[in-house]
């Protein structure tokens, strides 16, 4: 992410039904961030090759791809990215699933459906502050002499 406030954040959504895709994207608007620059995959090796060139600001996951299954996306772009939040967006209402996806390195976990458009956009918020944060240049003070 560039430190330039008027670049809009950018968001890489990797799902396989680009009916889903489709409906977060739609909520992307709905939460206020039509700025946002949004890119969609339906594939982890579209996913991979896509962030080689364009690397986001956020990602979002679901767990159950064409040629990935479960944790292997989520470890598998921590590996490239591990700076890049990732928030897996799944169908799966397993509170274990969820905390294995986060100690695979996800920063968040969300289920599909219902979805919560506040939560929904309080998660891709935090996320992406979190991002701003680890990039901002911290300065030192002088050492006293």
């Amino acid at each position: 992410m560039t430190s330039n406030s008027n670049v809009p954040p950018s968001i890489l959504i990797v799902e396989d039904s680009p009916l889903h895709a489709r409906i977060l994207m739609t909520m992307l608007g709905d939460i206020g961030i039509p700025d946002y620059k949004v890119g969609s995959v339906p594939q982890l090796s579209d996913a991979l090759a896509l962030i080689e060139r364009w690397q986001p600001d956020c990602i979002l996951l679901d767990l159950t791809l064409p040629d990935a299954s479960g944790l292997e996306a989520v470890e598998a772009i921590v590996a490239v990215v591990p700076e890049v939040p990732v928030i897996v967006v799944s169908s799966h209402d397993d509170p274990q699933i969820a905390l294995d996806a986060v100690r695979a390195g996800a920063q968040e976990f969300m289920l599909k459906w219902p979805s919560d458009s506040v939560a929904f956009g309080s998660l891709v918020s935090l996320a992406l502050a979190r991002r701003m944060a680890t990039e901002s240049p911290t300065e030192a003070s002088p050492a006293a002499s």
